[in-house]
């Protein structure tokens, strides 16, 4: 599956493509390529804490990579983090948490936090088409999000959060203005 990410193909039926190909296999350090059944049956039976595993490696790989984090805004260094909701169009299908999105298709909601002005994603979480930018959960989320930026950022260099209105809410802020090192633009 990272394979398949990272030649920008993050759908399970991609692996079809790659059936026959003999770099493919070779380049990601494996005898045989899984079918897109097996890969998704894997990949769904592994556990929760997987995801977590996954984001602390990334966390780890950005870490060591501050030059590629890092953006001058009036005269500042800053670790930008943007944070957004990305509708993901699922008409037609059956899956479960599949709802109609804010932007009037059925499918799902992801929120993700991507660091720096490359926008390497930081952390992610899926969630249903109908769920609020700031439904339950979120305030965990962006704590957690804030820890990670903390992590990957250079030392001496604050955070510059860049979200939406959907994230004013007042625990929001509140969580904002008191982490160390982590700003609003204004």
């Amino acid at each position: 599956m990272i394979g398949l990410i990272c030649v920008g193909k993050p759908h399970f039926d991609a692996a079809a493509e790659f059936a026959g190909d003999r770099f493919f296999p070779e380049a990601l350090g494996v005898e045989k390529l899984p079918s897109p059944e097996i890969l998704r049956q894997r990949i769904q039976g592994m556990p929760e804490e997987a995801g977590d595993a996954f984001r602390d490696l990334a966390t780890r790989l950005l870490a060591g990579q501050g030059e590629l984090l890092v953006s001058f805004h009036h005269g500042r260094q800053y670790l930008p983090v943007n944070i957004d909701v990305t509708p993901m169009d699922n008409s037609g299908s059956h899956k479960e948490g599949v709802s109609c999105t804010y932007k009037k298709f059925d499918g799902y909601a992801p929120i993700v936090a991507y660091a720096g002005p490359h926008g390497f994603i930081l952390n992610n979480e899926l969630r249903e088409g109908s769920a609020h930018c700031n439904c339950e959960g979120t305030a965990e989320w962006l704590a957690q999000t804030l820890k990670r930026a903390k992590a990957v950022a250079p030392k001496d260099t604050p955070r510059l959060v860049v979200t939406d209105a959907g994230h004013d809410a007042a625990e929001n802020l509140l969580l904002f203005s008191e982490t160390s090192d982590t700003r609003l633009p204004r």
